[in-house]
C-alpha cells in the first residue's frame, strides 16, 4: 500500500516488516519512535506509566 501511495515513511512494529520497508526505501518509524517524537514536541508531557 504504501507503494501504491508514494508514501516515503511507514510506521511499523514488526521487525520482519520493517527489514522489508527499509530494504524497499521506506524510512520507518515504529510506535515508541512516534511518543518519543511527541514528547520531544511536548504532546505529551511523560511517557512512563
Amino acid at each position: 500500500m504504501a507503494q501504491e501511495l508514494k508514501a516515503r515513511n511507514v510506521v511499523l512494529d514488526e521487525i520482519a516488516a520493517r527489514k522489508y520497508a527499509e530494504d524497499c526505501g521506506f524510512r520507518v518509524i515504529g510506535t515508541l519512535g512516534i511518543l518519543k517524537l511527541a514528547q520531544g514536541k511536548g504532546i505529551i508531557q511523560n511517557l512512563k506509566g
